[in-house]
C-alpha cells in the first residue's frame, strides 16, 4: 500500500504535463485561424474620354497637362487662333478643284488650287484670262489655321470617327474653308458645314492629331466681281468669321 501511495504523486505530475502540452498545442492552432495582408493599393482610372483642343502642338502632346495650367489647351478653346503669316486676314480669291475640271476655258488638275481674273465687271469668272496655280497654304490666297486634338490624362484611348461642325457667322456665301485631317480634305461653307471623317482618328493623352483649316474666298462664287464689291450695300461684305466644333463618334 505504501508503494502505491508513492506512485500517486508521480502519476499526478504526468497528468499535469499532459495538460500543458495539450493546451499549448491548441493555443498554437488558435493563433493561426486569422491572417492579414497589408499595403494593397488601388487607383481609380476613368473609362471616359475627354477631348481637348489647342493651338500648340508641344502642349497638346505633353504627357502632363491640366485645363487650368494650359491656357492654349482647353475643351472649348476660348482663345482666338491666329493665322499663319497673314496678320491683315485678307486674301485674293482662289478655288480648289478636287477633280479635274476647267477654269476660264483652261484645264485644271485634281487636288489643286487656282486663281484667275474676269474681263467683266459683273461676272466672277469670264473671258480668256490665263489661270495661275496656287500653292496650298499660300498666305496671299488663304488663311491657314492649325489646331491640335488630344485627350486629358487618364482618358481612355480613342480610335474612331470625328464629327466636324464649322459655323460661319456674318459671312458672305463666297467665304469657304477646307478642313484637313490626316489625308482627308473637306470643303465646307455656310450651306454645307458639318461632316464626319471617312477614316478613324486615333487619339491618346500623350499624342496630338493636327487639324489644318484653310479659309478662303471662292473665286467661282457669283459675288466675286467688281460690281458686288464696290456697291454701297455690299461693300466689304466678302468676309466672315468661322468657328469649328469637334465631336467624337464612338462605334456602337
Amino acid at each position: 500500500m505504501k508503494k502505491f501511495r508513492k506512485l500517486i504523486p508521480a502519476l499526478c505530475m504526468l497528468l499535469v504535463s499532459a495538460l500543458f502540452v495539450g493546451t499549448s498545442t491548441y493555443a498554437w492552432f488558435s493563433m493561426n485561424t486569422q491572417v492579414t495582408a497589408n499595403n494593397m493599393q488601388v487607383k481609380a482610372k476613368s473609362n471616359a474620354t475627354y477631348l481637348l483642343i489647342g493651338d500648340d502642338s508641344a502642349k497638346a502632346a505633353a504627357s502632363a497637362k491640366t485645363d487650368a495650367a494650359d491656357i492654349a489647351l482647353t475643351n472649348t478653346h476660348a482663345a482666338k487662333l491666329t493665322t499663319t503669316d497673314n496678320t491683315e486676314l485678307k486674301c485674293y480669291p482662289t478655288a480648289y478643284y478636287a477633280a479635274e475640271g476647267t477654269l476660264n476655258g483652261h484645264a485644271t488638275a485634281a487636288d489643286k488650287w487656282y486663281t484667275t481674273s474676269s474681263d467683266k465687271h459683273d461676272t466672277a469668272v469670264s473671258g480668256s484670262a490665263a489661270i495661275k496655280e496656287v500653292t496650298e497654304g499660300d498666305k496671299d490666297y488663304m488663311l491657314t489655321y492649325k489646331m491640335y486634338l488630344t485627350l486629358t490624362n487618364d482618358s481612355e484611348n480613342y480610335t474612331g470617327k470625328l464629327k466636324v461642325t464649322p459655323t460661319f457667322t456674318n459671312n458672305d456665301a463666297a467665304v469657304k474653308a477646307m478642313v484637313v485631317i490626316g489625308t482627308e480634305k473637306h470643303i465646307v461653307d455656310s450651306a454645307n458645314a458639318a461632316f464626319t471623317t471617312n477614316n478613324d482618328v486615333a487619339l491618346t493623352a500623350t499624342t496630338a492629331v493636327e487639324v489644318t483649316v484653310y479659309v478662303y474666298v471662292d473665286g467661282n462664287s457669283t459675288n466675286v466681281n467688281s460690281n458686288y464689291i464696290n456697291a454701297a450695300e455690299t461693300k466689304d461684305k466678302l468676309a466672315g468669321d468661322l468657328s469649328v466644333q469637334f465631336d467624337l463618334v464612338p462605334t456602337v
